[in-house]
């Protein structure tokens, strides 16, 4: 729609520049793609791409910066791995994943196979990784992090904040002080964060 009504230009990594140009030809004059893992500019930012276990082709994450501040965008990751925090570690602001709670999921309608794909190492990162990921983000300077990409289902936005405000108060930070955390509203336009 942003194509079609705005004339938008999208990014995207090769394959999923390709796959977008299949499924919509009337976006691919539109449509730029670069290699996953690479770094490209964009107006005045830098912004580094980088490749995330997900059980989708070219999942990646981005780290954006202007000189000045540093921001990072991880969905759609079944675990930390080192790239991740190589490239989230030291941002201003981070917008990180907090799909599920496991026992919310474990206990839950999905079926079973849907529940194993969600909980591999290619699927989604829990509350409780979340908050070991938001942990390593807090101590290496970030002072802003959103919770994004909750499961309506297996999830809440109070839950997802509560977990992730546990494991940051178990190294001793205190939300609100040290940090602010928030959760994405799933069906309206965030806050506008001035870094």
């Amino acid at each position: 729609m942003l194509v079609k009504y705005h004339n938008t230009q999208i990014m995207a990594p090769e394959g999923v520049a390709c796959a977008l140009g299949d499924a919509i030809p009337e976006a691919l004059p539109n449509i730029s793609c670069f290699k996953a893992g690479t770094s490209f500019s964009i107006g005045g930012l830098s912004a580094q791409s980088f490749l995330t276990p997900h059980d989708t082709p070219e999942s990646v994450g981005y780290r954006f910066e202007d000189g000045r501040t540093t921001f990072v965008i991880v969905t759609d990751i079944g675990r930390l791995t080192e790239t991740i925090l190589e490239a989230s570690l030291g941002a201003d602001m981070a917008v990180i994943e907090a799909n599920h709670d496991i026992g919310m999921l474990k206990n839950g309608a999905y079926p079973a196979f849907l529940k194993r794909r969600i909980l591999s190492d290619r699927g989604h990162l829990s509350n409780d990784d979340c908050g070991l990921f938001a942990s390593e983000l807090l101590r290496s300077g970030t002072r802003k992090i959103v919770l994004a990409h909750l499961s309506r289902e297996n999830n809440t936005p109070r839950l997802a904040w509560e977990t992730v405000k546990g494991a940051l108060g178990r190294i001793g930070a205190s939300v609100g002080k040290d940090i602010l955390l928030e959760t994405a509203p799933a069906d309206d336009i965030s806050d506008m964060y001035i870094l």
